[in-house]
């Protein structure tokens, strides 16, 4: 059974180290980044209902809009979720912001090697 073929292992060869790396990295961030987020959501909506449903209801996967992905994004961002004294909550949010920020600076980090080098 063939899992690559010649041309898939020739194209991987082609990305410098730094790039696989950043790639694989880039790609755990944003894995790490969705399970976050549905932590977040999951817990407002079981145990916040009330602020949950003013950040516009919040979900992973029905239907989010973009006016509540910015408004639970600026919720996080700000800080006022220390107000609902939930730990978990609190670790999933500090935990996310760290994510989004290393997916960032990654983004930026690829995009230089890739200018610099070439995919």
């Amino acid at each position: 059974m063939k899992i690559m073929s010649a041309d898939a292992v020739t194209s991987l060869s082609e990305f410098t180290r730094a790039e696989l790396i950043l790639i694989v990295l880039e790609i755990c961030f944003l894995l790490y980044h969705f399970r976050l987020y549905f932590v977040m959501t999951s817990a407002l909506r079981n145990r916040h209902l009330d602020i949950w449903q003013s950040l516009g209801s919040p979900s992973l996967l029905s239907g989010n809009s973009p006016a509540a992905t910015s408004k639970m994004t600026a919720y996080v961002f700000s800080g006022r979720y220390r107000e609902l004294k939930d730990g978990a909550f609190n670790v999933a949010a500090r935990r996310w912001k760290a994510v989004c920020v290393l997916f960032i600076a990654g983004m930026i980090a690829l995009t230089y090697e890739f200018l610099r080098y070439g995919p």
